[in-house]
């Protein structure tokens, strides 16, 4: 086996059995951990397991052209290419993940991170969730696709031979595929040939435009669509077309683009003009999970590029400073909650009192716009505080289930982000609002102990340095 990059571990060769690796140890614990770690990085559904695999972390992975990884292949970086082969399934999460047009997957690729590409071969399944998810010109997937994200694209000159079932909120089928398509999405665009039969709930309102999403780092798309369905004059589906409706809306169908039969099914119009599909609760579910999960991993590598010892910090304090970090993090909570809205009764006192004076009008509109700038400021700044809380709890579970997995080594910062990420999602979107409850939860710890870290270490001369510095770094495996 070639390992290209430094980062990689590679298994131990014994005379014996290959030496399972952490990542194989976690998948073979008791039905219960071993159920919850696959739930999500999985997408939905299980990953055989194999003894034989390499793991890579760190900043950065790539399997350089010519480099062949036999078996499987578990890459966790900020970035990850892969222009060589792995000749087993290759499971991946990062910031962007690329398969390049040299690169060979010979089993199945489970992707998730903010920008997935394929534009090389992936010869079985496709499971990837993203901000993008794009089959490039010249990539192709030789098995099923199951794609969940902003963006979902299948380019001209790309193709996927087996079934398709795409989430998000806009698809764009400009490629060839090879069977059967499920979409449902915001706005669809279908320009390529669809062998099977395609079926597509989308919002065929056609009013308002795409969604502002929120999600540091996000990337710039080539192309934004409006809502609604649009199946153009090229496209070829040799099957049927079956899609959902407003019942005053008109969809223009081409017929020339549909081989097979066209059925509208009519969907009622509800308060506001605005139509609600019925989907399953487990669908449901799964979507917000994938969602949740796609937002922690970007903001989380984010956070580690930016602030990795003030994670690990507040991490370490999560689990031996529990009862006081929840006291910090609730009254830091209270804090805010009242210095916010303590600035609406004070800025309205003080415009009046200055609208009386002379000149004071001028005085109060600028009192006024002073006071909504500092109470924007404060409420983004909050919020920053609490995705970055939400990450340190996630470095914290996942280096808990990674430690006592087995292993000499301190687990990667990067690794355990990413699995802490998927547990965190999972119980965060939990029904019934429970996942309210446990997401108010872990953020009031992890506020507390975050607050506790930064106050500590600015109250040193040393700052960061000695407290929060090397060795508390690598404790969480750092670089």
């Amino acid at each position: 086996m070639n390992a290209p990059n430094q980062r990689s571990r590679p298994t131990i060769p014994t005379t014996a059995e290959p030496q399972p690796s952490r990542l194989s140890r976690i998948l073979r614990a008791g039905p219960r951990r071993r159920a919850l770690f696959l739930a999500l990085v999985l997408a939905f559904v299980v990953t055989p397991v194999v003894a034989a695999a390499t793991i890579a972390d760190g900043e950065t992975y790539v399997l350089a052209a010519g480099e062949t990884v036999d078996g499987n292949l578990y890459a966790f970086a900020n970035s990850v290419r892969i222009d060589g082969t792995v000749t087993g399934d290759l499971v991946s999460a990062g910031s962007i993940i690329t398969i390049g047009s040299d690169g060979r997957i010979e089993g199945d690729l489970w992707a998730a991170g903010s920008e997935v590409h394929v534009e090389g071969e992936v010869s079985g399944d496709l499971r990837g969730a993203g901000y993008q998810v794009e089959v490039a010109n010249g990539g192709s997937v030789g098995g099923e696709m199951m794609a969940a994200g902003f963006s979902v694209e299948i380019d001209e000159g790309a193709g996927v031979d087996g079934e398709a079932r795409i989430a998000g909120y806009q698809a764009l089928l400009n490629g060839e595929m090879g069977d059967n398509v499920w979409v449902s999405s915001g706005a669809l665009e279908v320009t390529g040939r669809i062998a099977g039969d395609l079926n597509a709930e989308v919002d065929t309102s056609g009013e308002g435009g795409p969604p502002s999403m929120a999600i540091p780092g996000q990337p710039r798309l080539e192309r934004n669509l409006k809502p609604g369905l649009v199946i153009s004059e090229d496209a070829e589906i040799e099957g049927d077309l079956i899609y959902d409706k407003l019942e005053d809306v008109d969809v223009a169908i081409p017929a020339e683009s549909v081989q097979g039969e066209v059925t509208a099914q009519i969907r009622e119009t509800l308060v506001g003009g605005v139509s609600k599909p019925k989907q399953s609760p487990f669908l449901t579910y799964g979507l917000d999970v994938l969602k949740r999960f796609v937002a922690l991993l970007v903001v989380g590598f984010l956070a580690l590029w930016g602030a990795p010892r003030l994670l690990a910090g507040t991490a370490d304090r999560i689990g031996s400073e529990t009862a006081g970090s929840s006291l910090w993090g609730f009254l830091g909570h209270a804090g805010a909650a009242f210095g916010f809205f303590l600035l609406i009764p004070v800025t309205i006192l003080l415009f009046v009192l200055l609208s009386a004076l002379q000149l004071g009008g001028v005085l109060a509109w600028l009192v006024a716009s002073a006071s909504a700038l500092t109470g924007a400021s404060l409420l983004f700044g909050f919020t920053v505080l609490r995705w970055l809380a939400r990450i340190a709890f996630a470095l914290w579970l996942g280096r808990m289930l990674l430690s006592r997995s087995g292993g000499d080594t301190a687990p990667s910062a990067w690794l355990a982000v990413g699995v802490g990420a998927l547990l965190y999602a999972v119980a965060a979107e939990l029904p019934w609002g429970v996942g309210f409850f446990v997401d108010l939860l872990f953020v009031i710890v992890a506020v507390g102990a975050l607050l506790r870290t930064w106050f500590r270490a600015n109250s040193r001369p040393s700052g960061f340095g000695d407290p929060l510095g090397a060795d508390t770094y690598a404790a969480a495996g750092g670089d």
